[in-house]
């Protein structure tokens, strides 16, 4: 999802807006993304804290503290391996939105199936939106 939402340097739109805008796209569904069927409640979870945070122009991972008064707040009895699942996606989103800054970033949903003839075309198309 970083990866999609990210502004790249210089570019005034998400990825996903780029995509979205295209003619080869019609819907955010399109796109290959992993499949999170029995997560969705920790990915819900973490859409209400945030994701991460954003400090001295770079993404950071949630702190501990954020997401304790979350669960306060909540009223929220999480077992301590889903709060420690909590932390590890933020701290891995933060990452991935921190080196999808980069213009020419590769797509971490399927980098390993991406060939160069792909990403010249994937290029291609996001030039052609503008």
């Amino acid at each position: 999802m970083a990866w999609l939402k990210c502004i790249p340097d210089k570019q005034k739109k998400s990825r996903e807006a780029i995509l979205l805008e295209s003619e080869n796209v019609e819907s955010i569904d399109e796109i290959d993304v992993p499949d999170i069927t029995n997560l969705e409640h920790v990915i819900t979870w973490l859409r209400e804290l945030g994701f991460c945070n954003y400090l001295d122009n770079a993404f950071v991972s949630l702190r501990w503290e954020q997401l304790g008064a979350w669960k306060i707040a909540m009223n929220y009895d999480l077992q301590p391996r889903i709060v420690s699942l909590i932390m590890d996606l933020s701290r891995e989103y933060a990452h991935q939105a921190n080196i999808s800054k980069v213009y020419l970033c590769p797509s971490p949903y399927n980098s390993e199936e991406m060939t160069n003839a792909r990403r010249e075309e994937t290029q291609r198309k996001l030039r052609a939106a503008f």
